[in-house]
């Protein structure tokens, strides 16, 4: 459905409750309500049963996820949420997990750094342990990398490529696949560098660390942090430009 015709179905329905409609791209719109009480009541609406439209409030929109780090893993979950002190509603306490390797073999462990999802939309700057104060921290996510087809931004069970590729070419192969390249020799199926297509020294993968890292810190879609941290380039006429920059706005 066309974002126009979206917007005049949504307002001419609900049109004393909305502030703003905002396209985000991908099929998905933002619709910005005067309350709590309006969301809730846009969610009952019938029209987007009747358009085959989904409506559901973000979780950014109601909840923030921030870490604490320098708990031993002796002291367990209950312990905590027995003992933690916050002047925001907790909902949810989850210890990390930390990737190890021994002899070549990856596997996980608990880590000293827990993960605390608060209600609303402010993190607060501390919480109290044991009468101990702990410094609060945007939880950022990790880079999802599928390891089907080596593509950033999503897992193996939502890859939607037909045929796994290869992680030193990059070139759509079967099982008894032989590939010339080396780890040596490599070839990034994102950035076409010469490196493993999962090296945290890829170009894409630092971009879009980056994009994850804005929208932990600004509270905001992934696909709105992406749009921000795009370069905005500054043509001048040709007989005044001396140099051509690009600005990345990054908070």
């Amino acid at each position: 459905m066309h974002f126009s015709v979206l917007s005049r179905i949504i307002s001419n329905s609900i049109k004393n409750d909305i502030l703003l409609i905002k396209r985000l791209g991908a099929g998905k719109t933002i619709i910005e309500v005067r309350s709590a009480e309006a969301a809730n009541r846009l969610l009952s609406n019938p029209v987007f049963e009747k358009n085959n439209l989904r409506a559901f409030i973000p979780s950014f929109k109601v909840l923030r996820a921030g870490i604490i780090i320098g708990i031993d893993q002796s002291i367990s979950l209950e312990c905590i949420k027995e003992n933690i002190i916050s002047k925001t509603k907790i909902l949810y306490i989850q210890r990390l997990n930390r990737r190890v390797t021994n002899n070549g073999k990856a596997s996980y462990e608990p880590s000293r750094t827990i993960c605390i999802k608060f209600a609303g939309q402010v993190l607060p700057s501390e919480v109290a342990l044991f009468n101990a104060l702990y410094k609060v921290d945007a939880f950022v996510p990790r880079v999802k990398i599928c390891y089907v087809c080596y593509r950033v931004g999503y897992i193996g069970r939502d890859c939607k490529s037909p045929r796994p590729r290869c992680l030193f070419c990059g070139s759509p192969c079967e099982d008894e696949h032989s590939c010339p390249a080396d780890r040596s020799r490599a070839t990034c199926i994102n950035c076409s560098g010469e490196h493993l297509a999962t090296s945290h020294t890829c170009s894409f993968i630092i971009r879009h660390k980056s994009i994850i890292n804005l929208a932990a810190q600004e509270n905001i879609p992934l696909i709105e942090a992406r749009r921000m941290s795009l370069p905005t380039f500054l043509f001048l006429p040709h007989h005044r430009i001396h140099s051509l920059t690009s600005r990345v706005s990054l908070t």
